[in-house]
């Protein structure tokens, strides 16, 4: 007969509930709240006072209600020394002498520590519910962690993390996933887990009867069928298990598992689809991202580019909204015609292009989709009142089959007027130029006769006749007309330069010496400055000493009435690592240039001399020029400076 659910007192002693508080009703409830098997006892007697059904169940016990139990018949283990929330592995002894490992605890229930609360588990239930909590905990974190799975960095991170997980979930070492590639009629191999798996096959036939999209097993007792069964089996593996990966009956891949027990292998086939269907999730998921990531950026370089035409066009261009309203203007279209946003927008076109004739008629056409991509060219007014010539285009701009926009191509053809009418007198110039270079070959000639003439009249007239004066000034009007033609010809003519490693400083010495005599009578000084083991520049000696010839002549000129002094400066300029420019600076302490002359002094037959033919300048800038030199000049009152810059015909290091 089984025990009932608490011990009825014995005679004698007085019953433990009747001596202390709490009283029976208030253990009978305290017991019937554990799930477990737990009774109260009595430290003083070691006796079991009260029990619940769990605690007589797990004794098993036959014995007579009125029998008395003692903690050490059942639970011998427990000494003297116990101490409120003590637990420890141990042994229940059971009916008939066996015995049953436990789990046994006990907590005092009050001050003194009579009442004392046991609670035992067998130890195979506590290992079993330490073994579902475990579960427990882990599925809490398995899903916990598929939730997070969109918010991986990237598709390789959430398959690295699907992998990880599968492999707590399935208690697996190797792990593989397939994706499908539709185009090539294969699966590639995509992510795996393990070092095993990376052996497997990169590639697999999509055609095979086994890799259909239905789960299949496969174990080494079994013959391999296909070539990832082959790979499986090479490798020595003791199973293979894999699902299809598929997202609205769309092909995505194959989810693989290797080396699970037969057994396990059957009952983990429900787990390895839930995590399929997050692979298949993640696909789907970051395919879908990536896709919004290069449209994405694909528009963020669209939308760059257009801000950087809008911005830098040297075209104005104006955005107009259906309703032809100013929507913004470019910076160009800001500069062209004067107005700035804020002042036009939401303004109509018309009242910022004003006198456009054709412009209404456009616009109507660009409402109706029609591009008008050549108004002809036109005047436009800028907001000051200046017209100037332009070209407009007249566009619209679509999205999703209506107009969205209507752009206004402005191109200024200021510029373009003026570039073209430089041309005409440029192509006038050089027909001029042969004109004149014929003309003033085929004058020398006569002037020579004349010249001849002249001089035979002179020597037949008298010593004493008046007419010599009239023929000497005659002569002189024939020699400056052919050094006109001969100033003429040499500037016409086209020049071929020998370049070879030239001195500057040692053609301009020469130079200084064959001009002394002439210098000491205008009482000019001539100074030279030039540096020691100054470079060489790559010249046609001739050529430059005509350049250098011309500016001395131009320096004693401006000095001839009151003298003054030549200063001529060479040196160094670096103008990067390891290369040079030569310059050479000519200065006079004359009456200067006038401002007003300074732009047109390298002009073809610009003087200010009633002797000069206007070409010394413009042959030496050609000659200059010629040398890949560049040359400036600088006046001011009192004096003139003409600069020459030379490239360096070696670099040298710093």
């Amino acid at each position: 007969m089984r025990l009932p659910s608490f011990i009825p007192p014995a005679p004698n002693p007085t019953p433990a509930w009747q001596e202390v508080s709490p009283g029976t009703g208030e253990f009978t409830a305290l017991l019937n709240v554990i799930p477990e098997a737990a009774a109260v006892i009595d430290r003083t007697s070691r006796r079991v006072v009260i029990g619940n059904q769990l605690f007589w169940d797990m004794l098993d016990g036959d014995k007579h209600p009125s029998t008395q139990i003692l903690l050490d018949q059942f639970l011998p283990d427990f000494g003297e020394g116990w101490s409120s929330g003590e637990e420890r592995e141990t042994e229940i002894i059971l009916p008939r002498g066996k015995r049953m490992p436990a789990w046994a605890s006990i907590t005092w229930l009050d001050k003194s520590g009579r009442w004392l609360l046991l609670r035992m588990v067998s130890m195979n239930v506590r290992i079993w519910k330490e073994t579902q909590a475990r579960r427990e905990e882990n599925l809490l974190a398995v899903i916990e962690t598929l939730a997070g799975l969109n918010t991986q960095t990237n598709l390789d991170d959430a398959l690295q993390l699907l992998l990880e997980t599968g492999a707590r979930m399935l208690a697996a070492t190797e792990l593989c996933i397939y994706r499908a590639n539709l185009k090539q009629h294969t699966f590639l191999r995509l992510k795996s887990y393990g070092s095993q798996m990376e052996a497997l096959p990169e590639t697999l036939p999509l055609d095979e009867p086994s890799s259909e999209y239905s789960q299949w097993v496969w174990n080494h007792n079994r013959r391999p069928t296909t070539k990832l069964q082959q790979a499986a089996s090479a490798l020595g593996f003791s199973s293979l298990i894999a699902v299809p990966i598929q997202y609205k009956n769309n092909r995505l891949g194959l989810l693989t598992v290797a080396n699970l027990p037969h057994k396990e292998a059957h009952r983990q086939i429900k787990t390895l689809k839930i995590l399929a269907e997050n692979v298949s999730s993640a696909l789907n998921f970051y395919v879908t991202l990536e896709q919004l990531q290069q449209t994405n950026r694909k528009y963020r370089q669209s939308n760059a580019i257009r801000e950087a035409i809008w911005a830098y066009s040297v075209n104005g261009m104006i955005l107009l909204s259906p309703t032809l309203s100013i929507l913004t203007l470019s910076a160009a279209a800001e500069l062209m015609l004067g107005y700035n946003n804020r002042e036009v927008i939401g303004k109509p076109v018309e009242d910022i292009l004003v006198g456009v004739n054709n412009l209404p008629s456009a616009l109507r056409l660009a409402c109706q989709g029609v591009i008008t991509p050549d108004l002809g060219n036109i005047k436009i007014h800028r907001r000051s009142g200046q017209v100037f010539p332009a070209h407009l285009q007249v566009i619209s701009a679509q999205a999703n089959g209506e107009i969205s926009n209507i752009i206004l191509l402005i191109q200024d053809l200021s510029e373009y007027e003026k570039n073209h009418a430089l041309t005409e007198q440029l192509e006038q110039r050089a027909f001029l130029g042969e004109v004149t270079a014929i003309f003033a070959h085929e004058v020398r000639n006569p002037i020579n006769n004349i010249s001849t003439g002249l001089q035979l009249m002179d020597i037949n007239l008298p010593t004493d006749d008046a007419n010599h004066n009239l023929i000497e000034r005659m002569q002189g009007d024939c020699n400056r007309l052919t050094h006109l033609m001969d100033s003429v010809l040499n500037f016409s003519k086209s020049m071929e330069y020998k370049l070879i490693p030239t001195q500057p400083g040692e053609l301009i010495k020469r130079l200084i010496e064959r001009w002394k005599p002439r210098m000491s009578q205008l009482n000019i000084n001539p100074v030279f400055i030039s540096p020691d083991n100054l470079p060489p520049i790559l010249g046609d000696g001739r050529a430059l000493e005509q350049v250098f010839t011309n500016l001395f002549s131009n320096a004693l000129n401006a000095m001839q009435e009151k003298g003054g002094t030549l200063a001529i400066k060479l040196e160094k300029i670096e103008i990067a690592n390891g290369h040079f420019l030569i310059s050479i600076s000519i200065s006079d302490t004359g009456v200067g240039i006038a401002p007003e002359n300074l732009e047109q002094i390298f002009q073809p037959f610009f003087t200010t001399s009633q002797q000069g033919t206007g070409l010394g300048l413009a042959i030496t800038k050609r000659i200059v020029m010629a040398h890949k030199g560049s040359i400036r000049v600088n006046s001011f009152t009192g004096g003139t400076v003409f600069t020459l810059l030379f490239p360096a015909a070696e670099s040298e290091p710093r």
